[in-house]
């Protein structure tokens, strides 16, 4: 079974410890200050997530910090 961090135009050359399309970015240690990060644009990584709904990808795409601030601007409508 492929998984979604697989589809990501930037797989190939990403080293990024933590990647938002793996169905196991919530159990993952924080990433160190000079590790990389994604760099994935949020609009790929939504497109990607949508195309696996099969798959519990626990932010749908979105990095922590994004998911927070869905959820937090979701409560103030």
């Amino acid at each position: 079974m492929k998984n979604p961090y697989e589809d990501c135009p930037k797989f190939e050359i990403c080293s990024a410890p933590k990647c938002p399309l793996d169905p196991f970015y919530g159990q993952r240690v924080q990433r160190l200050s000079n590790e990389e990060k994604c760099t994935a644009r949020k609009s790929t990584r939504l497109k990607i997530a949508s195309t696996y709904s099969d798959t519990k990808l626990p932010y749908g795409g979105l990095t922590g910090r994004e998911y927070s601030g869905m959820i937090a601007s979701a409560r103030v409508i």
